[in-house]
């Protein structure tokens, strides 16, 4: 596997049993595309999905949920080249005070605010070996589904439908930019400032606190340690004249979802440590 200085520092170390017969752990990307798509959500709604978890929405100043989007083509990884599809929330164990109202607020609070984590409520991949190892390890809730992905002219287009009924899950169509725009720039020193944003853009190891919806496989809001870093990361305003996305599932669907960035993580490559259970 890559020698990258983050699988020295966190390599395999064994295999654990699943399932579908043993699989090495941890969890590693090797090389992945990742289109991150953040925006905020209906707060309300959002309450009421997460009404039976021990945590609370980090909102807007407005009274808005922060939502994010995630479709992730992995080409290499420890089990195997998969996608996934994710739909995230964004939590803190008690209700923390409001964010302000800024296209980038989302990524400002996941960096500077060590008690944020990121939900992983909705996920999909399109293996069954994947899906196993998500539940059965890492106590996630995935399905199984069906995915394209691709790569063409500047732009990234994806889709995913439930390998169960054909039923069309999301699907959408970005602008992937070689370099970051001066509106997302702009965006970015609004809410950083410059030094901020320079520390933000140089990041080379990114650690995401991600967290389990509480489900029977493991019963409780556990954290696992994630780390992340990329050859190369473009983050963009979403602009609906030129970005599309549909999500069609009923439950995200219906959140009110509205787009504010897109961020490609190009080379993307993550470490997922198992959950502290």
């Amino acid at each position: 596997m890559s020698e990258h200085a983050l699988f020295k520092k966190y390599p395999i170390t064994g295999k654990v049993k699943t399932s579908l017969g043993e699989m090495p752990t941890p969890y590693q990307v090797n090389d992945a595309h990742a289109v991150w798509i953040g925006g905020t959500a209906n707060l309300a709604s959002v309450k009421a999905i997460l009404q039976n978890e021990q945590v609370a929405p980090l909102q807007t100043t407005s009274g808005k949920a922060l939502m994010a989007f995630w479709a992730v083509d992995e080409r290499l990884a420890s089990l195997g080249p998969h996608t996934e599809l994710q739909f995230s929330f964004y939590v803190t164990p008690q209700p923390a005070t409001p964010v302000p109202d800024e296209p980038f607020a989302l990524l400002k609070a996941l960096l500077n605010n060590p008690q944020v984590c990121q939900m992983c409520h909705g996920l999909w991949n399109n293996t069954p070996e994947v899906v196993a190892y998500n539940r059965e390890i890492l106590g996630l809730t995935p399905a199984l589904a069906k995915s394209q992905f691709s790569r063409i002219g500047g732009r990234a287009a994806f889709q995913f439908t439930s390998a169960a009924d054909d039923s069309l899950l999301a699907h959408g169509d970005v602008r992937e930019m070689a370099r970051p725009p001066m509106n997302a720039m702009q965006a970015m020193f609004k809410s950083f400032g410059l030094m901020g944003t320079l520390r933000a853009a140089g990041a080379k190891l990114v650690n995401t606190r991600v967290m389990n919806p509480v489900n029977p496989m493991l019963p409780r809001n556990a954290i696992a340690q994630t780390f992340a870093a990329y050859d190369d990361a473009v983050a963009q305003l979403f602009d609906p004249a030129h970005d599309t996305l549909e999500i069609a599932h009923p439950l995200y669907g219906g959140l009110d979802f509205h787009p504010q960035f897109v961020e490609h993580m190009r080379g993307f490559k993550m470490v997922y440590l198992e959950p502290g259970r």
